[in-house]
């Protein structure tokens, strides 16, 4: 539950990157509109804390991010509403392979997630901050609930 908390936060806010500006007073008196600094990610980017869209053209790579980081929600909510039903439905006879299902929604959440940060981070380089932070803790969350979950279900399965 707490890698998809991590990861929800990370997908919907835009402090994936950030970058600030210092000027001189000599710069500032030259320039009408001072730019402070941006937040971005992958949806939204806030410039001097105005927010809007971001224009993707050009920008295949933040295209590749998305699609990989949606894939990785949806798999997400999967998994956990599989676990759920698991631990409260554990008398029926099908929850190992609820539970199975649920492992293997774990490594695909996981793989997403692992994919969309390098593409992101290989793409932007500088700047990266909390919420990509938060997406990759999510990911490795999942890597280890998958990891867990799948030496239970071996250690657990009828001889």
């Amino acid at each position: 539950l707490s890698g998809f908390l991590l990861h929800l936060v990370g997908f919907c806010t835009p402090y994936w990157r950030s970058l600030h500006f210092k000027y001189t007073e000599d710069v500032i008196q030259d320039i009408d509109i001072v730019i402070q600094g941006f937040d971005e990610g992958i949806w939204r980017r806030c410039v001097n804390g105005i927010c809007s869209e971001i224009n993707v053209v050009g920008r295949d790579w933040l295209q590749v991010v998305r699609v990989f980081e949606i894939v990785a929600l949806g798999s997400s909510l999967f998994a956990t509403f599989l676990i759920v039903i698991h631990l409260v439905c554990q008398k029926i006879s099908h929850t190992r392979r609820v539970y199975f299902v649920s492992i293997v929604s774990c490594f695909v959440t996981a793989a997403s997630i692992l994919l969309s940060t390098i593409v992101y981070g290989a793409s932007v380089r500088e700047g990266i901050t909390w919420s990509y932070g938060c997406v990759v803790i999510g990911g490795i969350f999942y890597t280890a609930s998958g990891t867990l979950m799948l030496f239970t279900y071996f250690l657990t399965r009828p001889k």
